[in-house]
């Protein structure tokens, strides 16, 4: 019952983005699907960007949080008769996720096959450091 549910609510994903939290199967249009996977060493994320070249790509790390933008502009031009049909189609996707304890200079990122893959790896603490915490 819950797949025919689904169904009748795609045509409005696009509208109600927030539906891809309530139900993980529905992935707005200007989203792209990632893989988020712990490792011994850190986090290792594949994200699907068909369609997209390496210099449409971006992939930041700022305050925290990673980023990962792509861009895409496409326009095709046909001629016939008496008429000329032009398209023009542009569009951003975005995902960002909060990574702490990065080691921002181990940080490794590769694209191939229309596949994104962003190693980072931890920080590793020095032998005998520790952390202080306030009490409130």
């Amino acid at each position: 019952m819950r797949n025919r549910m689904l169904k009748g609510l795609l045509p409005f994903e696009e509208l109600m983005p927030s539906l891809a939290w309530d139900y993980p199967g529905i992935v707005p249009r200007k989203m792209f699907k990632v893989d988020v996977k712990e490792t011994e060493k850190g986090y290792l994320i594949h994200a699907d960007l068909a369609g997209y070249r390496k210099e449409d790509i971006t992939v930041e790390y700022k305050e925290k949080y990673l980023v990962i933008t792509a861009v895409r502009e496409d326009s095709k031009e046909e001629v016939r008769e008496n008429y000329i049909l032009r398209e023009r189609s542009s569009g951003q996707v975005q995902r960002s996720f909060y990574v702490e304890n990065v080691d921002e200079e181990q940080v490794n990122v590769s694209f191939h096959d229309g596949v994104l893959t962003v190693d980072l790896p931890r920080k590793r603490l020095e032998e005998g450091e520790s952390r202080k915490f306030n009490i409130r």
